[in-house]
């Protein structure tokens, strides 16, 4: 069954824990905190769409995320971090009655940006029971060096290239062990 998954900040991740608990949930309300992780300027909700939680696809999105596209002058993140996804069935959402189209994602990853979904037909009440959908799922989280490993390997197989690297981002790639420099003489 496919999964769609959505890419959390890191103060954003630990907000989604402390709600899954929350006892709101039992009395048929909604922790209000996560509505930012609800809302996008474009008119629907960002996903990226992979066959499970498991799939090796999820790193390869992590690590285009750190490589927006777009912009000319933004080449990557000047660091690696961690990356947070919550991830809810495909099937759920459609269950719902909104509509997941296939849009083209905005990374310099070719491959990843295939992968990007678009939820529309949201509501306040649909944005409610998405919510508990995503709160049900726990976290799927990449540590930095996971990352590093996941934009490593990217360039290897040339998804990503490393023209795009930012200078702090070739320091930190090296620093988790992803990356090494070879020097030849001239």
């Amino acid at each position: 069954m496919a999964v769609l998954v959505r890419q959390l900040t890191s103060p954003r991740a630990s907000v989604w824990a402390a709600a899954e608990d929350n006892q709101l949930w039992a009395n048929g309300q909604f922790p209000f905190q996560l509505l930012h992780d609800l809302y996008d300027s474009r008119g629907g909700l960002s996903f990226f769409e992979v066959t499970s939680r498991d799939d090796p696809a999820l790193i390869g999105v992590a690590a285009a995320l750190h490589f927006p596209a777009g912009n000319d002058k933004i080449l990557s993140k000047d660091r690696v971090e961690s990356v947070h996804f919550r991830t809810v069935h495909s099937a759920d959402v459609q269950a719902l009655g909104l509509t997941i189209t296939a849009t083209p994602g905005e990374t310099r990853d070719s491959e990843v940006n295939k992968l990007h979904r678009e939820i529309t037909g949201i509501n306040g009440p649909l944005a409610v029971e998405l919510a508990r959908l995503m709160a049900q799922n726990p976290t799927v989280d990449f540590k930095a060096a996971e990352v590093a490993g996941g934009i490593s390997d990217g360039i290897c197989k040339g998804y990503l290239h490393e023209k795009f690297l930012h200078g702090n981002m070739i320091h930190n790639l090296i620093r988790e062990g992803a990356a090494t420099i070879t020097y030849k003489a001239a």
